[in-house]
Parts: C-alpha cells; sequence; structure tokens
C-alpha cells in the first residue's frame, strides 16, 4: 500500500495527509516506508516555500530572510547529495532523473531569489492544483511515481521495511 497516492476525488484531486493515521490499522498490508521517494517532496517544498515568500514579499527581503533562505537552500544541498549519494552507490536512473531535476528546481529558485522576473515555481505549483499541469509539473510527478515505484521494489526485497 502507498499511502502517498491515497486521495480524495472533489470535482479535482485531494491528497489525504491523513490517510496512513486513519487507515494504517485496518489493512492486510503495511504501509510503504518511503526512501528515495520521500526525499523529493521535502524538496520541493522547501524550493516552493523559497519561491511563495519571494512571491508575497511586497519589497526586498531584509538580511534575516535571506539568510533564512540560505538555511532552506542549503538544506535542499544537503538532501540532494543524500539522495546523490544513494544514486552513485545504487546506480539507479529513477533517482539521477530526481537528482537532476532536483538541481533544476534549485537553480530556478536561485535565480528568483536574485531578481528574475519569469514565472515563480510557487505560481507554476498553484496553477497546477488549478488543473493546469505543465511540463514541469508532469516531470515532477512522473518522477515521484518513479521513485515509489523503486522503494515498493526494495520493500518486496526485503531490502527497506514494508
Amino acid at each position: 500500500m502507498v499511502a502517498a497516492l491515497a486521495g480524495v476525488v472533489y470535482s479535482t484531486f485531494l491528497p489525504m495527509l491523513d490517510f496512513a493515521a486513519k487507515w494504517s490499522g485496518h489493512l492486510p498490508l503495511p504501509l510503504l516506508q518511503e526512501s528515495a521517494a520521500a526525499a523529493l517532496p521535502e524538496a520541493f517544498n522547501v524550493l516552493l516555500e523559497i519561491s511563495a515568500t519571494l512571491v508575497n514579499a511586497d519589497r526586498d527581503l531584509n538580511e534575516e530572510e535571506l539568510g533564512y533562505a540560505q538555511q532552506l537552500v542549503d538544506s535542499v544541498r544537503s538532501r540532494l547529495a543524500s539522495l546523490e549519494q544513494l544514486r552513485d552507490t545504487e546506480f539507479d536512473e529513477d533517482i539521477g532523473a530526481a537528482c537532476l531535476l532536483i538541481q533544476e528546481v534549485l537553480e530556478r529558485v536561485l535565480r528568483e531569489l536574485n531578481g528574475d522576473e519569469s514565472e515563480r515555481l510557487s505560481a507554476e505549483i498553484a496553477r497546477m492544483g488549478n488543473g493546469e499541469p505543465s511540463e514541469f509539473t508532469t516531470r515532477m510527478i512522473t518522477y515521484r511515481i518513479g521513485l515509489l515505484e523503486r522503494d515498493v521494489i526494495e520493500a518486496t526485497r526485503g531490502d527497506a521495511p514494508a
């Protein structure tokens, strides 16, 4: 069972964030404990936080805000380094593709921090929530599913907790 893909359809798809808590005791199999798959949304959530902050600021960020943004960027780089290490030790194409996507999005958000006026990451993600997927958001979902499949395969091999 893959809790990360659970949701409710109500004119659009809404993630069911409390699925694991509500249903884990009622299911015949344990829920998947994500390994590689968890790194992608963790990194994107941090980058989205930076982008959304920039969109909602009506001024340039002050030193304290820039310092916090740098801490967030550093945390994404740390997650990316861990994922790259996993990619290099397991020679996994799905992880490699996810690493490239995270790097691409990190560079995009860094350009936003430096004043790039092109479409913000947060705006593109918001459009996806309104039923307007883009090439980027489709790639993001595709890579997430690929990493979930990888984690499922690893769990069934007994290499990872189920």
